[in-house]
């Protein structure tokens, strides 16, 4: 981000622990600092990209010559760290508490990774006054694609919004790794999986699945892209923010879950594409495995199938749950639509599904539906869950699914007109 903004022609003065970032960042062309106080000293913005809410603290108020001390009357602060919504507004009140109400605090995570980083066409939701947000909006345009930057209301809302986004892209990533186990349990060439979910006319895909499957495949959990200990990360900050809310994230819950053991396995620091190690030891890339692949055509088939209603069931009740939780938090649907649609967590049920689903969060009208009964999901999801349970395969995304689509069918609330897919937005309600 600092290099972007030095090719657009502002004078960037930057700090970091690690001395190899701040030497290249000098060779663009940028001001090395020293200590953090170097850093701030005589300026009126402030960019701060750490790891976690923890190291947000310390860098604010801890050490003998804290941030909050050295930076200038009436700055303007970016938090872009994905941390949760009520971290940011703890540090808001903690400005005013140490006498620094005068900051101007913009709450802006971001999304896009290091390319995007590089190039300033980052996703960025920001949030704040709008007195910060006015002042903020040269660096945050210049940072962001235009069609990326979004503004979702007050201070915890910017967090808020990329976490929802987070739901869904952190269940795809544990549901990838679910898919490939499973598949590899049942003697399928992942290849030929990968083929099938990627093909447009079965519904599974998703963008995680096609920018992580590769690596799953062949096994390259280092040097990471984006490593597990990421994952376990965020799914706190949701199922943290949710039991907060007394809000049930059951798909989300279960890939954190995942994550923990992934990490208990001492898969923390690698790629997040190659979890499928956890749920099936004997994952190996093709070529090495001794699984015996299936040869019959017909049983090719079902096993295929079964591995796309896996992936679709996921899907669909994680979109479920991620509007769902957006409505519960305030925030605008049409908004979280738009930024799914052109970021990470988007998938063929997410495109399929998310009007609909809207509409009956909006509605309050249990009758709005659409064209798709729940039935033949249900159905397809428990069959596959029910061999991968003969033959010891644990799917814990997948199983979470089942369990929400059976209580919105247990529960009894479609007046007697039959269930829609969209009636899964009724189990969070």
């Amino acid at each position: 981000m600092a290099t972007n903004l030095i090719r657009r022609g502002h004078q960037v003065t930057a700090f970091d622990i690690n001395l190899q970032v701040l030497e290249r960042f000098a060779a663009a062309g940028g001001m090395a600092a020293g200590t953090l106080r170097d850093s701030a000293r005589g300026k009126g913005l402030y960019v701060c990209m750490v790891a976690s809410a923890a190291q947000l603290d310390q860098v604010m108020f801890q050490g003998e010559t804290p941030l909050v001390d050295c930076l200038e009357r009436g700055a303007t602060f970016l938090v872009t760290s994905t941390v949760a919504a009520s971290d940011v507004a703890r540090l808001e009140e903690r400005f005013r508490v140490v006498g620094r109400g005068d900051i101007l605090l913009v709450d802006c995570p971001v999304s896009g990774g290091a390319k995007r980083a590089a190039d300033g066409t980052l996703s960025i939701m920001a949030a704040g006054s709008k007195k910060a947000l006015q002042s903020a909006m040269e660096v945050l345009s210049e940072m962001a694609d235009p069609s990326k930057l979004f503004f979702p209301g007050e201070i915890g809302q910017g967090s808020n919004l990329k976490m929802v986004h987070q739901v869904l892209a952190d269940v795809q990533i544990v549901a990838n790794s679910e898919a490939f186990a499973f598949a590899s349990y049942l003697g399928l060439d992942l290849y030929e999986v990968r083929n099938a979910v990627l093909d447009p006319s079965s519904g599974a895909g998703s963008w995680m699945f096609e920018n992580r499957s590769l690596r799953t495949i062949e096994h390259k959990p280092i040097p990471p892209e984006s490593s597990l200990n990421l994952v376990v990360k965020d799914t706190a900050i949701i199922t943290e923010t949710a039991l907060y809310h007394r809000f049930p994230v059951p798909l989300c819950s279960a890939a954190e879950q995942a994550g923990l053991l992934g990490r208990l396995h001492g898969f923390g620091p690698d790629d997040d594409g190659t979890l499928a190690r956890m749920y099936c030891p004997h994952f190996e890339p093709p070529g090495m495995s001794s699984v015996k692949l299936i040869q019959d055509t017909t049983e090719k088939a079902y096993a295929l199938h079964m591995i796309l209603s896996i992936l679709i069931g996921i899907h669909t009740v994680a979109v479920a749950e991620a509007l769902s939780f957006a409505h519960c938090l305030g925030l605008d649907l049409q908004m979280v639509i738009e930024l799914v649609n052109m970021s990470a967590g988007t998938s063929s049920a997410f495109s399929e599904h998310s009007v609909g689903m809207v509409q009956k969060l909006q509605a309050g009208d249990l009758d709005v539906g659409d064209a798709n009964p729940l039935e033949p999901l249900r159905t397809a999801l428990a069959l596959a869950l029910s061999r991968a349970r003969s033959i010891n395969c644990p799917l814990l995304v997948a199983n979470a699914a089942l369990d929400v689509i059976t209580e919105v069918e247990r529960s009894g609330r479609s007046n007697g007109r039959g269930l829609w897919i969209t009636d899964l937005v009724l189990y969070y309600r």
